[in-house]
């Protein structure tokens, strides 16, 4: 299951390109080991959720970030993939301020068979918290 997991995030990522978007850059099983592996690009930065600890963030801030996410998330979605687990600890933020979403860990495809329960709604709750931190309101259809 873990294997599967890991194997479909890597398909599913690689197949993304955005600058908001965490790159693959290659991946695989090493041969004498056997272990998989994924090298993806080096995020100098910090966590959303650790910025947020740090202090209170400028409205022009929570709005550029917001904004780039909302935007690659939107990408996704055209692309097919839903990332189900936004939270700002799933969101880096460059060391110029500009967000990059990580961890597609339980990010499903079209197509794809889903690993939650049926009636389950893993992200939601914390895309919910997420938005209310940043004082906007937003209405899902």
């Amino acid at each position: 299951e873990t294997e599967k997991r890991f194997v479909q995030e890597m398909r599913t990522l690689s197949g993304l390109r955005h600058p908001a978007i965490v790159q693959v850059l290659g991946g695989g099983r090493h041969e004498a080991r056997g272990y998989l592996y994924m090298a993806m690009e080096l995020i100098d930065g910090e966590d959303l959720h650790k910025r947020i600890g740090r202090g209170a963030i400028a409205p022009e801030e929570h709005a550029h970030i917001f904004k780039e996410v909302a935007d690659a998330l939107g990408y996704a979605h055209s692309k097919g993939v839903a990332h189900r687990d936004i939270k700002p600890a799933n969101i880096m933020l460059r060391s110029d301020g500009s967000p990059v979403i990580v961890d597609f860990g339980i990010a499903v495809s079209q197509g794809q068979t889903r690993h939650t329960q049926s009636g389950m709604v893993p992200a939601y709750p914390m895309l919910v918290l997420f938005l209310v931190s940043f004082d906007f309101f937003i209405f899902f259809y």
